[in-house]
């Protein structure tokens, strides 16, 4: 019986390990594409960055992209210990 319930365990925490990563993966591209591409246009315009995409629209870039790099830390931290709890199970 401990051995299914342990199983069980392992399980729910793979999903939930895949599923923060998941919205880690997703956060880590918003921070890429909101900051870390235009970083050094941000900085030399010293408050924003005007792009202009393919398409023709246009977005204007500021350093507050930098918080989804922040918000996705916590959720790779939590990732890595749901992960590391099925490694161990």
């Amino acid at each position: 019986m401990s051995g299914m319930a342990d199983r069980m365990k392992a399980v729910a925490a793979a999903t939930i390990g895949g599923a923060l990563a998941l919205v880690a993966t997703l956060l880590t591209w918003l921070f890429y594409v909101r900051y870390w591409k235009y970083a050094d246009c941000i900085a030399a315009a010293q408050s924003s960055c005007i792009v202009e995409y393919p398409d023709g629209s246009i977005d204007n870039l500021t350093g507050g992209g930098f918080v989804w790099g922040l918000l996705a830390a916590p959720f790779w931290l939590a990732a890595a210990l749901f992960l590391a709890r099925v490694r161990r199970a």
